[in-house]
Protein backbone atom coordinates (compact mmCIF):
# COMPACT_ATOMS: atom_id res chain seq x y z
CA UNK A 1 0.00 0.00 0.00
CA UNK A 2 1.11 2.98 -1.08
CA UNK A 3 1.73 5.86 1.85
CA UNK A 4 -0.03 9.73 0.69
CA UNK A 5 2.59 11.12 3.35
CA UNK A 6 5.46 11.86 1.01
CA UNK A 7 5.47 12.73 -2.55
CA UNK A 8 8.27 11.58 -5.02
CA UNK A 9 9.83 14.16 -7.68
CA UNK A 10 12.60 13.39 -9.76
CA UNK A 11 14.23 16.03 -11.91
CA UNK A 12 16.46 14.46 -13.67
CA UNK A 13 19.48 14.40 -11.53
CA UNK A 14 20.05 10.54 -10.64
CA UNK A 15 18.00 10.61 -7.86
CA UNK A 16 14.77 10.94 -6.47
CA UNK A 17 13.02 13.86 -3.55
CA UNK A 18 10.94 13.23 -1.61
CA UNK A 19 9.08 15.82 0.47
CA UNK A 20 6.20 15.75 3.34
CA UNK A 21 3.03 16.25 1.90
CA UNK A 22 1.85 17.65 5.14
CA UNK A 23 4.48 20.71 4.88
CA UNK A 24 3.50 24.12 6.17
CA UNK A 25 3.16 25.04 2.18
CA UNK A 26 1.68 21.67 0.98
CA UNK A 27 0.54 23.10 -2.13
CA UNK A 28 3.68 24.95 -4.54
CA UNK A 29 5.57 24.63 -7.51
CA UNK A 30 9.21 23.96 -8.13
CA UNK A 31 11.74 25.92 -10.39
CA UNK A 32 14.77 23.62 -11.39
CA UNK A 33 18.08 25.01 -12.48
CA UNK A 34 19.27 22.64 -15.33
CA UNK A 35 23.17 24.11 -14.59
CA UNK A 36 23.99 23.86 -10.36
CA UNK A 37 20.70 21.37 -9.83
CA UNK A 38 19.00 23.61 -7.51
CA UNK A 39 15.57 23.60 -6.86
CA UNK A 40 13.39 26.13 -5.08
CA UNK A 41 10.00 26.16 -4.18
CA UNK A 42 7.34 28.61 -5.06
CA UNK A 43 3.75 29.57 -4.52
CA UNK A 44 1.20 30.62 -7.27
CA UNK A 45 -1.78 31.83 -7.01
CA UNK A 46 -2.68 31.94 -11.07
CA UNK A 47 -1.84 28.11 -10.75
CA UNK A 48 -4.49 28.10 -8.13
CA UNK A 49 -7.21 30.15 -10.26
CA UNK A 50 -6.02 27.67 -13.47
CA UNK A 51 -7.28 24.56 -11.15
CA UNK A 52 -10.83 26.65 -10.09
CA UNK A 53 -11.12 27.45 -13.87
CA UNK A 54 -10.73 24.11 -14.73
CA UNK A 55 -13.41 23.67 -12.47
CA UNK A 56 -15.54 26.20 -13.71
CA UNK A 57 -15.36 25.50 -17.27
CA UNK A 58 -14.78 22.00 -17.52
CA UNK A 59 -16.45 20.44 -14.52
CA UNK A 60 -13.28 18.80 -14.00
CA UNK A 61 -12.63 18.05 -10.21
CA UNK A 62 -8.76 18.51 -10.25
CA UNK A 63 -7.38 16.70 -7.19
CA UNK A 64 -3.92 17.35 -7.32
CA UNK A 65 -1.59 18.80 -9.97
CA UNK A 66 2.44 18.99 -10.74
CA UNK A 67 4.11 22.22 -12.27
CA UNK A 68 8.28 22.14 -12.89
CA UNK A 69 10.13 24.62 -14.58
CA UNK A 70 13.43 24.18 -15.48
CA UNK A 71 15.62 26.67 -16.78
CA UNK A 72 18.57 28.86 -15.41
CA UNK A 73 18.59 29.78 -11.23
CA UNK A 74 19.34 33.72 -11.06
CA UNK A 75 22.99 32.67 -9.91
CA UNK A 76 23.92 30.33 -12.77
CA UNK A 77 22.45 33.22 -15.47
CA UNK A 78 24.31 36.22 -14.08
CA UNK A 79 27.25 33.68 -13.97
CA UNK A 80 26.77 33.10 -17.63
CA UNK A 81 25.80 29.32 -17.68
CA UNK A 82 24.30 28.83 -21.20
CA UNK A 83 20.77 26.30 -21.63
CA UNK A 84 21.77 23.56 -23.27
CA UNK A 85 22.22 22.91 -26.67
CA UNK A 86 19.28 20.73 -28.66
CA UNK A 87 16.78 20.64 -25.69
CA UNK A 88 16.50 19.32 -22.52
CA UNK A 89 18.46 16.61 -20.53
CA UNK A 90 15.53 16.25 -18.21
CA UNK A 91 12.75 13.80 -18.17
CA UNK A 92 9.71 15.03 -19.16
CA UNK A 93 6.81 12.39 -18.19
CA UNK A 94 3.94 11.58 -20.46
CA UNK A 95 1.04 9.95 -18.83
Amino acid sequence: MRSRLVEEHDFGEGFKRYEHRLSESPIHEHLICLECGSVLEFESNEVYGVENRVRREHGFVPVRHRLEIYGLCKDCDEGGAELPVGGLTCPIETA
